[in-house]
């Protein structure tokens, strides 16, 4: 606005008596190069793609970490309000009968260890690695549809079971996956998993 420039190309840095110039732009599809309706379809998925993984990297963690009998803290990547840890599956460095435990979730991380069975008297275990899934509580849809919910209950039931049920109904039944995170008793303990449906399932410890 204010200036002008004859010829294509260049900037408009010509004025006369003050005068105003507009410019009409005609835009034209470049050969060899530029940008194409492709390219720009690929830039949006990226765009999309990116809010995405920014929006389930709020939500939810996963990670694996090396443990053996002495409890170790891993720290989060990211802070979480309320979080929910679920902690799976030992390698075999150490085929000695054991189970993971969790402790002291917080905020930023959790305590985690091996535990051999009770008969195992020395309590010794080498370093396994350990998979874990963090999630926030709650009910949550994920950019993709996928709908997950975490939570947690007090129970001190062991060989038995009860029922848990869910903050909304499942259209079907849900994949379920329970651990023990809290450390109260010495004696090793699992969790099982039970009735699983749309609405709920049952769960209990059991001990050795």
């Amino acid at each position: 606005n204010g200036v002008y420039r004859y010829g294509s190309g260049g900037f408009p840095t010509k004025t006369w008596k003050d005068s105003n110039y507009w410019v009409d732009v005609v835009f034209a599809a470049k050969q060899g190069g530029g940008a194409t309706a492709a390219g720009l379809v690929e830039a949006q998925a990226k765009t999309v793609q990116e809010e995405a993984n920014a929006a389930v990297a709020g939500l939810l963690e996963a990670g694996e970490v090396s443990v053996g009998d002495a409890w170790t803290r891993v720290d989060f990547a990211q802070t979480f309000a309320d979080p929910i840890v679920i902690a799976k599956s030992l390698s075999s460095a150490d085929l000695a009968p054991a189970v993971i435990r969790v402790d002291a979730v917080d905020a930023s991380g959790f305590w985690i260890r091996v535990q051999d069975w009770d008969y195992l008297q020395d309590d010794s275990h080498a370093p396994e690695q350990v998979s874990y899934l963090v999630v926030e509580r709650g009910h949550h849809q994920l950019p993709d549809g996928t709908r997950i919910e975490a939570g947690s209950l007090e129970s001190s039931q062991t060989n038995a079971f009860e029922a848990v049920s869910f903050a909304e109904a499942f259209a079907k039944a849900p994949v379920v996956m329970t651990s023990v995170v809290s450390a109260k008793e010495d004696d090793a303990v699992v969790t099982r998993v039970r009735k699983i449906g749309g609405r709920g399932f049952q769960v209990g410890m059991e001990e050795q």
